[in-house]
């Protein structure tokens, strides 16, 4: 509707709505890290070890889930604004072009089974920076010049 207070809110409100959501889901899975790595568990000697690798993975891999909902957020905003181009590059860049040379560089190190779940909160972090900047871009080209007259 080109209402620019509107346009406002819905931004506003979309992205603390999901950084809310993903927060709690952060807490939940730090809280219950050892629980839900014993469902992995096996037989054998190996099942204290897949545990612990497990809870290591949860908890360090859940510290990107608030960035990647707040990049997620971006993304539905750049599509409500028309574009399309932006958001799929968003997410191309956290699940491939980030994941892949950073999982490579930690994979090259002797604790890899400890560091490589860096991966996925440093790709967050990488890619909701990019965002905001896409977000930013965006807003001046199709916000910014919206008049607050549409009352």
């Amino acid at each position: 509707m080109k209402n620019k207070e509107k346009i406002n809110d819905c931004i506003k409100y979309g992205i603390i709505d999901t950084a809310v959501v993903t927060l709690i889901l952060t807490i939940i899975f730090e809280i219950f890290a050892v629980p839900l790595s014993n469902l992995f568990g096996l037989t054998g000697e190996t099942t204290t070890e897949i545990i612990n690798i497990c809870v290591v993975a949860l908890r360090i891999a859940s510290i990107g889930y608030i960035f990647m909902g707040f990049s997620i957020a971006i993304q539905g905003i750049l599509q409500s604004l028309g574009y399309a181009i932006k958001p799929l590059i968003i997410s191309l860049l956290r699940l491939v072009i980030f994941v892949f040379p950073i999982a490579y560089l930690f994979i090259l190190s002797k604790n890899v089974s400890n560091i490589v779940w860096w991966t996925f909160p440093i790709s967050e972090i990488l890619t909701s920076i990019i965002a905001i900047i896409m977000l930013k871009k965006s807003y001046e080209e199709k916000v910014e010049i919206i008049k607050i007259d549409n009352m």
